[in-house]
């Protein structure tokens, strides 16, 4: 997951209760995170360091980043046996399995996020003004190619393009990239290198005014009205695929209806199968790992947070 999607995602994700704190806001930990096989890695706020977390364990300082960044690096891969990084330009950043600086590459397009999927590479222009192809996949990382998949944005201006072009994204082990909007309807969307695409469903509750909400209109400037299904996509170590929700409408025990944020993670099989939901305690940000039958996740602060899959809760529109 990208660095400034993480931005985006708090931004939409931000509750009045925090809106309204006086207290200052503590400097985040991890900015970015990736899973390579079984282990998460993560990317200090400064953009120095990564840690990686196994199992339940807490995330462990494992590689010290040779790095002098002119501008924050936007996502991060591990590609065989190096760090890829990307800032947002046409420069490939990278690094050694061990933090040492490599000399960059040149990208045919800027890059806004980068994801490895099996022997693929992906990267993502999300840029509002970007009007060319916005998937690139590679099996090299020095040639690149376009991808005829389009996100639907063709005919959005520029200025409402900023939020709908944030995605989700991330590799599957067969090559396919999946991402979601994290503005947009409740859908995860399957890609492949040649550009077909498949569309599945994702349980998402939700009101009927947030329902209406998913492309930006300039009518609505407040984006925690829109409908903004998903905070994170991680593909467990089965081929599963895991997504925490984002804001979502609840309707509690006395029939009230509240927001929940980052506190339901979901399971599917490979071809879109709802199989279970793990309901956490707390707002939660992305997934780290899974065992048999449980998730990890961590919060925005850096704490993480376990939780049991029990049967799937469906999403719907509540009035």
């Amino acid at each position: 997951m990208k660095a400034f999607l993480y931005t985006v995602v708090l931004l939409l994700a931000a509750s009045t209760e925090a809106a309204n704190e006086s207290r200052p806001t503590p400097e985040r930990p991890y900015v970015a995170v990736c899973r390579v096989a079984n282990e998460a890695w993560l990317l200090n706020s400064s953009g120095t360091a990564l840690y990686v977390q196994r199992g339940s364990g807490q995330p462990q300082r494992a590689v010290v980043l040779a790095a002098k960044w002119r501008r924050p690096p936007f996502g991060f891969t591990r590609w065989r046996d190096e760090w890829l990084f990307v800032d947002g330009t046409t420069t490939l950043h990278r690094f050694t399995s061990k933090g040492a600086a490599l000399p960059p590459r040149r990208l045919p397009v800027a890059a806004t996020d980068i994801v490895t999927a099996g022997h693929i590479l992906w990267i993502y222009n999300s840029l509002p003004r970007h009007n060319g192809p916005r998937f690139w996949t590679s099996a090299t990382a020095d040639e690149f190619r376009p991808t005829a998949a389009s996100i639907g944005d063709a005919d959005i201006p520029p200025r409402e393009r900023v939020l709908q072009t944030q995605l989700a994204l991330v590799g599957a082990p067969n090559g396919d990239l999946l991402y979601a909007h994290l503005v947009g309807p409740p859908a995860l969307t399957r890609v492949k290198v040649n550009g077909d695409a498949k569309r599945i469903s994702l349980a998402y509750t939700r009101s009927a005014r947030r329902a209406a909400l998913v492309r930006v209109v300039s009518e609505a400037t407040d984006p925690s009205m829109y409908s903004t299904p998903v905070r994170h996509v991680a593909v467990g170590a089965n081929g599963d695929i895991l997504v925490v929700r984002n804001r979502e409408d609840v309707r509690d025990a006395s029939g009230r209806i509240r927001e929940e944020q980052g506190r339901r993670v979901d399971r599917y099989t490979t071809d879109g199968k709802h199989v279970g939901t793990a309901v956490l305690t707390v707002s939660t940000l992305w997934v780290l790992s899974e065992a048999p039958g449980a998730v990890v996740a961590i919060t925005p602060d850096g704490m993480l947070v376990r939780g049991a899959f029990g049967k799937p809760i469906p999403g719907g529109v509540i009035n």
